[in-house]
């Protein structure tokens, strides 16, 4: 008979259990890196969905979310201190940019006012603010954000230029304005 025979029993069934509860756990997989505070992943088939982040055939982008989404962005730089009817009834320019169901038929193939209604410096301009199907999406609107000298008026949001992941972030989204995908 063995010197220590009830002292290993208790002890092999405790590391038994250990190694069948290891077993069952098992390995969790992949995780998601959202979960873990790191981008999601790009390209085809990844967290993003087929054609990557901007959704334009794997190409990466900037992370879309919290401040950087498009809607947060216009809402923030723009509504909310010129282009809508909040600031004393006024609409900068005459463009509402107030992120609302119809926000879509404000921008998509409409043009600036041509009697400079609200002071807008592109009054009769010809180019609308977002053309329809574009992808992605181009216009006025485009234009005056990502140009420090746009084709009228001035560079918006006026005074300080968008980083260049807000204005990507930007585009994705009116993109889905312009080809109705949302």
């Amino acid at each position: 008979m063995s010197r220590f025979p009830m002292r290993w029993s208790p002890l092999a069934t405790v590391a038994g259990l250990l190694l069948a509860a290891g077993a069952l756990t098992g390995c969790p997989g992949s995780l998601d890196p959202g979960l873990m505070g790191e981008p999601p992943s790009t390209g085809s088939g990844g967290t993003s969905g087929t054609g990557g982040s901007m959704g334009t055939g794997g190409g990466s982008g900037p992370d879309c979310s919290g401040d950087n989404d498009g809607a947060t962005i216009v809402t923030g730089q723009c509504a909310m201190i010129c282009h809508s009817t909040a600031n004393n009834g006024t609409i900068g320019g005459g463009l509402d940019l107030t992120v609302d169901g119809n926000i879509k038929s404000r921008l998509v193939g409409m043009k600036s006012p041509s009697n400079a209604q609200g002071g807008s410096l592109c009054a009769g301009n010809g180019t609308p603010y977002l053309n329809a199907n574009s992808n992605p999406a181009t216009g006025l609107l485009i234009d005056k954000v990502q140009k420090t000298k746009p084709q009228c008026g001035d560079q918006m949001p006026q005074g300080t230029a968008l980083p260049s992941n807000q204005q990507q972030c930007l585009i994705k989204w009116v993109t889905t304005l312009t080809t109705g995908t949302q």
